[in-house]
């Protein structure tokens, strides 16, 4: 009979480890939650400024940038 097999998960982004990248790296644990809210808090913060300034967007585009900011501030990038 075959064994039931079960992935072990974290709530947590990690940054490539030493194998992936080739190079001994620092590991950047950040709540997964707590990354997907400030990332969600950031997208709204961007489609408010478009559009407050009529700039033209979707928030795919927003949540890229908001995206893209978290992940500089735990230097994920």
């Amino acid at each position: 009979m075959a064994k039931k097999t079960t992935s072990n998960t974290s709530n947590s982004v990690i940054k490539n480890d030493e194998k992936a990248t080739g190079c001994k790296q620092k590991k950047s644990n950040v709540d997964l939650n707590q990354f997907l809210s400030e990332i969600e808090k950031r997208a709204y913060e961007i489609y408010e400024e478009r559009k407050k300034n009529h700039i033209p967007g979707d928030d795919f585009t927003d949540w890229l940038q908001a995206q893209s900011e978290i992940k500089a501030k735990y230097k994920m990038i």
